[in-house]
């Protein structure tokens, strides 16, 4: 019985170690997607940004498919306090084809978290 208890203490110990805490770097209050004259406007708002680097948006016309990079890396201008809005225009689409968005927002770390897919079907 003994021995019992110590591995189960020992157990315990060992999983207690090897819990990582992860946070949320980055608070997302909405991410959107609307299309206007032809373009794909997506925007999206953060409540607060700790230790964040920049926010990258990915296109597929997949919803499972491989996701690519459009436009360059959007640096984060928002705080641990205070959020902000940021918008992109996607430009490059084709009329009447739905595409997929994802956003990425990576960390001081190089950590990244993921949102989306949104899915949107270009209209006029």
């Amino acid at each position: 019985m003994k021995a019992k208890s110590i591995f189960l203490i020992l157990l315990l110990i060992t999983l207690s170690l090897s819990v990582t805490k992860v946070y949320a770097a980055v608070t997302l209050v909405y991410f959107t997607a609307k299309t206007v004259d032809l373009k794909v406007i997506l925007e999206w708002e953060t409540a607060s940004e700790i230790d964040m680097l920049y926010f990258v948006l990915l296109r597929s016309d997949q919803e499972n498919g491989n996701y690519s990079q459009i436009g360059d890396f959007i640096y984060t201008q928002g705080s641990s306090v205070s959020g902000l809005i940021y918008q992109y225009v996607d430009s490059d689409v084709t009329l009447n084809k739905t595409y997929y968005y994802k956003l990425e927002a990576v960390d001081e770390n190089y950590q990244s978290q993921f949102y989306g897919p949104l899915s949107i079907t270009v209209r006029i």
